[in-house]
This record gives C-alpha cells, structure tokens and sequence, in this order.
C-alpha cells in the first residue's frame, strides 16, 4: 500500500527452491540454513505451541503435563519422514522428549491448523499462525506454561551490497 508501483510476486511453498534458478529477490526461510553464497539476515524466532480444538481439550484434559497427550491421534507436518520429536521444557526448566506418529500428516503447515481446528486432534503449530485462533476460542492451547525451541525466520537475499530499494524497503517492512 506505501508503494503503489512495486510489483510482487508472492511464491508460497514448503520445498525448498533454488532461489537463483527461480530469480528471487527475496525468501524468508524458517529454520537452520543451508550454506550457501545467500545473504541471510534474522527477522525473529518462530514460537511452537501445543494446540487442539477447544472441546478437544475438554474431552482429553486436564493436559498440564506431556504425558497426558501420550496415546492420542496427532496431527502432523510432516515432509520427508513420518513422525515428530517435541522437546518441551517445563516451567521449572526440566525437559520432556515426546515422540509422536502423527495419524494424519500433511507437508502444509496451514491445513495441519485446519484439521487442528475442525476438532481432529492436537497439533504443533507456529505462534504466529495460532495465535489468532487461539485469542478467538477456535484454538485452545494445550501445556502454555511449557516452552518447545523456537524456529529463526531469516530473510535472504542474492548480496549484501548495493541492494535494490524494492528489497531493502522489503526486509525494513518484515523486520518490522
């Protein structure tokens, strides 16, 4: 909206790309970065929460401790192999591994929400995306007083100097 002349072309998609091949300016990566001859600049740290439908959460609680959600149908993000690894520490900083086959598995972060969602079961899902299910009552938070590691979220860009304004006014906006 602040620049009426600048065209974007939004590509959304979970695989990685090669950012050169596909003549990108400009990629926001989550997690650990492959080495590369990219320019990577941290934007932040994605926050994983625990999450199920509210009645959900009614029906299977109390949920205060991992253990409580052992034995039940999760949902998955799931890209290369089946199964999820959740290193939760708790509020007096001791930690609890969990490993989880996910009943339904999905390489889409976003229709893992929307199963979690429709009431299928409890799902690991990124802050940012929950947070406004969650503030809604469409999403209950499952264990909010323990904490999973967070994911970084870089921006990467082909070079470091003399960076068109299009990109350089795009990472000043995503920053913020």
């Amino acid at each position: 909206a602040q620049h009426p002349a600048l065209r974007l072309h939004l590509l959304i998609d979970d695989t990685p790309i090669d950012l050169i091949q596909a003549r990108i300016d400009l990629a926001i990566r989550f997690g650990p970065l492959p080495d590369s001859a990219w320019v990577a600049r941290r934007l932040g740290a994605l926050r994983w929460w625990v999450c199920a439908h509210p009645d959900w959460a009614a029906a299977h609680g109390p949920v205060n401790h991992p253990d409580a959600l052992l034995g039940h149908a999760w949902l998955g993000f799931v890209r290369e192999r089946p199964g999820l690894r959740l290193d939760l520490r708790a509020p007096d900083g001791a930690m609890r591994e969990l490993r989880i086959e996910p009943r339904l598995s999905s390489n889409n972060q976003f229709s893992i929400q929307q199963m979690c969602a429709a009431g299928l079961g409890p799902a690991l899902l990124g802050s940012i995306d929950a947070h406004d299910d969650v503030a809604t009552g469409r999403l209950a938070r499952l264990l909010p007083d323990w904490t999973l590691p967070a994911l970084d979220i870089s921006a990467l860009t082909p070079q470091r100097d003399a960076q068109p304004a299009k990109v350089r006014l795009a990472i000043e906006a995503l920053q913020a």
